[in-house]
Formats: structure tokens, C-alpha cells, sequence
């Protein structure tokens, strides 16, 4: 049997499919022989995938590929991208996770809504006094540092 090649597979045709999977089988499938495997660093492929989470551009990550920003920030943590709050309203907290270019990653911060602790604070003007929610910052997530540069 002949091998295949590069040149055996429709481009146009691959490109169409890979973006129709979600990043994990679009790694599985190109794992699946060498010559697919050839594709696995084809930027095209992963800059899609990418912009499902709003990357665009790599200004974000500096020096990364779209490969190792989607394999290492992304497809981790991207499904927690947003805002997340309590299923108690008033008495819970608001958390946000979202890209940003100051950290040149992921942030994760919270807003922790007041919540009256005693029976003096439930009634009369305190309680009926609102009051700013205490901001917080809970974690940063960034591409792993190397001691070379990431691109040729």
C-alpha cells in the first residue's frame, strides 16, 4: 500500500472539518498518523480555534503561537471565561474571568456583595442603606515562562 502524503489530503477540505471540532479532537485526529501530523504547528488551524475565545491577535501573549496559547491557557481555562454569580442574589459573590493584556493572561477577580451579619444590621436604615460590593483579585493565569524564544 502506498504512503500518503500531505498532497493526498484536501487542505481546503481538512481546514473545513478542524474547524468544525472542538480543539480536543483536532488534536486526537492529527495525532492519528505522520503525515497529519505535519499539520499540528499549522497556525491557521489553531488561530481559529482561538478566536472562539475572543483571541484575534497574539498581542495578548507576546511571543506565543496560537498552538500554545490554545493548548495552554485556553483550552484549560477558557470555558470559564465570563461572569459567574451565586444562585442567592444579594448574599453571594460575583465572579470574573476574563483575558487581559496588563497581565498578558488570564485574571480571575471577585466582588463580594455585603451581606448584614447581625440582627442590628438586618432592620431599621443600615439595612435599607446599600452598600458597594469589596473588590478582590484571585488569580492570574499566564503561559509558562521559557528560557528561549517560543517562535524562530
Amino acid at each position: 500500500m502506498p504512503k500518503a502524503t500531505l498532497k493526498d489530503f484536501p487542505y481546503d477540505v481538512l481546514r473545513i472539518l478542524l474547524e468544525m471540532m472542538n480543539g480536543d479532537d483536532v488534536a486526537h485526529l492529527l495525532c492519528t498518523c505522520r503525515t497529519l501530523f505535519g499539520l499540528i504547528n499549522d497556525e491557521a488551524i489553531w488561530q481559529e480555534h482561538c478566536a472562539r475565545y475572543g483571541v484575534t491577535d497574539r498581542a495578548l501573549f507576546s511571543d506565543a503561537t496560537y498552538y500554545e496559547i490554545y493548548s495552554e491557557v485556553l483550552h484549560k481555562y477558557g470555558p470559564v471565561l465570563g461572569l459567574w454569580a451565586s444562585d442567592n442574589p444579594y448574599i453571594g459573590s460575583i465572579f470574573e474571568f476574563r483575558l487581559d493584556s496588563d497581565v498578558h493572561g488570564l485574571i480571575g477577580e471577585a466582588w463580594k456583595l455585603w451581606r448584614p451579619s447581625t440582627q442590628e444590621e438586618r432592620v431599621g436604615d443600615a439595612a435599607e442603606t446599600p452598600r458597594l460590593p469589596t473588590y478582590r483579585m484571585l488569580l492570574t493565569i499566564t503561559l509558562p515562562a521559557t528560557s528561549e524564544p517560543r517562535r524562530a
